[in-house]
Order: C-alpha cells, then structure tokens, then sequence
C-alpha cells in the first residue's frame, strides 16, 4: 500500500499493483504513450523511443509494483526522451554519429582512434564525389532507395542513375585502394 496525496488535506490508500497486471494496462496505455513521444521527438524516433519504454518497463521486474501505472510509464517516457535529447546533443557536440553499434569500451583506444579516422576518410570521399553521383549513392546505399525510385525522383532514367553508382563505386574503390 502507498499514501497518495489526493488533493488539499486529503489522503488516500491505493494499494500497489503486481508486475504482472502492469502489462495489459500498459498495452492499453500505447496510443496515449504514443502520442506523448510524438509531440516531443521527430515522427522517425517515436517508435524506437516507444520500444525503449516498454523495455524498460520489461526490465523492472526487480519492481514489483506500482501503484501508478500511467504516471510510471509517463515517467519512464519522459526519461527516455531526455535521454534521447542528451544523446542527440552529445552527437551534435561532438560532431560524430552515436551509431550505437559496438560498445567502444571493449576495444583499445588505438583501434577506436584508427576505426573513426577510416570512417573520416570514407565520408570524405564520399563528399568528393560530384554531386549528382553522390546523391545517387546516398538514397540508394544509405536511404536504400531503389534505383527507379532514384530516376523518379530526379527525373532521370535508370540507366543513368546506374551509370552514377558505376561512377561512385569506382571512385570509391579507387580512393580506398590508395588508403
């Protein structure tokens, strides 16, 4: 049981829910939970961030109640978007894309200083490229835009839009031959 404070002189007993009778509340807690994230972070995160409450929520088994549901998940919501704010602003100081794919503290600083130069150098030829091979190589490899969809989108033909890749994959190849 946990005192809640219901207002002016007023308090109340509510008593704590079980692990398990969180879940089906929470499920039905989605689409609100949802469109708190949505008014807070891009559209192309509320899903990933949405995950993240819910995996959190799996992860506090060691809780085993909570009296609130809605304010716990609120709650949790509201720390996965701060969290996710600070992740984005640590990026942006830092110039460098939290790609989360490894965990830097299992390697050596030499093979994460050598790995993050190699990814400099790759980008920077991928800069070099002319625009226009470029930006057919970016949609297709990093977008993974077709390559009718890329000829739509500039009006050109497939078979240009191949001879742009040809045109980047070779330059590419050639720049990292020369590493």
């Amino acid at each position: 049981m946990i005192a809640t404070n219901r207002g002016k002189d007023q308090m109340a007993i509510e008593p704590l829910q079980p692990f398990d009778n969180l879940v089906p509340e929470a499920i039905q807690l989605r689409p609100a939970l949802r469109r708190f994230l949505a008014r807070r972070v891009p559209p192309g995160d509320v899903d990933d961030l949405l995950q993240d409450v819910f995996l959190n929520l799996a992860r506090s088994r060691s809780q085993a109640h909570v009296a609130n549901v809605a304010a716990y998940l609120f709650r949790t919501a509201a720390n996965v978007v701060t969290a996710h704010a600070r992740r984005q602003r640590s990026m942006m100081v830092s110039g460098e894309p939290d790609l989360g794919l490894v965990d830097d503290e299992g390697f050596g600083a030499d093979r994460i200083l050598i790995s993050k130069e190699e990814l400099r150098s790759v980008m920077d030829d991928i800069m070099a490229l002319p625009e226009r091979s470029r930006d057919v190589f970016l949609l297709h490899r990093f977008e993974q835009m077709s390559y009718p969809q890329i000829a739509r989108a500039f009006g050109i033909s497939v078979s240009a839009v191949e001879k742009h890749m040809i045109k980047a994959l070779r330059r590419l190849n050639a720049a990292a031959k020369t590493r």
